[in-house]
Parts: structure tokens; C-alpha cells; sequence
């Protein structure tokens, strides 16, 4: 919500940079893939949304990312497909990552989610009731038989005038990750509320024309 042209460009040059992470392309084809998606600062007042401090977030993940998903073989990436609801209606999902862990064959999403604000647990509560965290549970299931969870990497950042709380002023980030799971009973409670809301929808769509 309130999102500007600045802030989605952004946001996607990040995941653009993140999906060449996760493709085992190597940080120097992750920061190209950035570049190439945000080349001019559309915001000259934002000072953390920049191409700089973009690059130093992907620096950072690519540093994490051996400790966090060493164990895990990555499956799919950036790659839409459906979950079938039931014989005609198909759901469209788009993960940002499907993983295999190698040590137990067990399938898990990951999905990349930033913010201006901390990762305190008003972040990570959000989560809990989010449809499309079912969907891609579903999808994941339906696809490959299982899935465990999904990984959100929680990503923080801005920039600071000042010095606060004895941290340095300028920009300033914070990457963490937690795993949500969905029960069958909650996949399917969805699957249940999604056909209603499409009947709804279908419904005043006929009422208007």
C-alpha cells in the first residue's frame, strides 16, 4: 500500500539480484542483475533506496547465505505456476524460491519480504494469517508431494542522519529469516476461501455487466 514507482523498482532490482543469488550465478552477476534493474536513483530524498546500499544488501545476503542455505538444494526459482482448486479453477503462485534439504529430501519455500521498520515480532506476527503463504504451501504439496514450510527472509534497512542508540548515522540493514509452516486443514480452510471470494468476484463482475 502507498508503494511509488521508486519503491517497486527497488524492491524488484533486489529480488531480481536475489534470484541470481539463488541460481548460483555468483554476486558479481547478482549486483549486474541489480544494476541493470534500478540504473537511475528515481528518488533523489531517499537515501536508503539507492543502487549503492542495494548492492550492499545483496553483499550481505550472499554472506549469510552459506550458513542459512548450505544444506539445501535450490529447485526453482522466480517461477509461476498454478495450484489447482478444483476441476476448472486454477490459482496462480509465484515463489520466490522452492528448496530441497538435502539431508532429508524435505521441500521448503523461501520468500523475500523487506522493510523500513525492525524484524521485531510485529513483523514476523503478520505473517501467520497470510493467504499467499498457503497458496505457495499448496503449491509446493501439490508439485512435489511435501511441504515443510516457508522460509521468510526478513529484510530491514535505512538510513540514519544521526547517530542512534551509540549506532553509526547512514545506511544500516538487517537480514533474518524464520520458517512458517501451514497444516492440511489450513491448506485446504484456504483453498475453501479462495473459491468463495472468486464466486463473489464472478458474481459482481456478472452483476455489472
Amino acid at each position: 500500500d502507498g508503494a511509488t514507482e521508486h519503491d517497486r523498482a527497488f524492491g524488484s532490482a533486489v529480488h531480481a539480484g536475489l534470484a541470481e543469488l539463488f541460481h548460483g550465478k555468483g554476486l558479481g552477476v547478482a549486483e549486474d542483475a541489480l544494476r541493470a534493474a534500478y540504473p537511475v536513483q528515481l528518488d533523489p530524498e531517499d537515501k536508503a533506496k539507492t543502487q549503492e546500499n542495494g548492492l550492499k544488501l545483496l553483499a550481505e545476503f550472499q554472506a549469510g547465505a552459506n550458513q542459512n542455505y548450505g544444506g539445501y538444494e535450490v529447485v526453482q526459482v522466480e517461477k509461476a505456476g498454478t495450484v489447482k482448486l478444483n476441476e476448472s479453477v486454477n490459482f496462480l503462485v509465484k515463489p520466490d524460491v522452492i528448496l530441497k534439504q538435502k539431508s532429508s529430501g524435505e521441500f521448503y519455500g523461501s520468500d523475500h519480504k523487506s522493510t523500513k521498520n525492525s524484524l521485531s515480532p510485529q513483523f514476523w506476527s503478520q505473517f501467520e494469517p497470510a493467504a499467499w503463504l498457503s497458496a505457495q504451501s499448496a503449491y509446493i504439496e501439490q508439485e512435489y508431494g511435501s511441504c515443510s514450510g516457508v522460509f521468510i527472509n526478513g529484510i530491514s534497512f535505512g538510513y540514519r542522519s544521526r547517530m542512534y542508540k551509540g549506532e553509526p548515522a547512514g545506511f544500516h540493514s538487517n537480514i533474518e529469516r524464520q520458517l512458517f509452516n501451514r497444516n492440511s486443514l489450513q491448506i485446504e480452510r484456504w483453498k475453501e476461501d479462495a473459491l468463495i471470494w472468486i464466486g463473489r468476484i464472478e458474481e459482481a463482475k456478472q452483476k455489472k455487466v
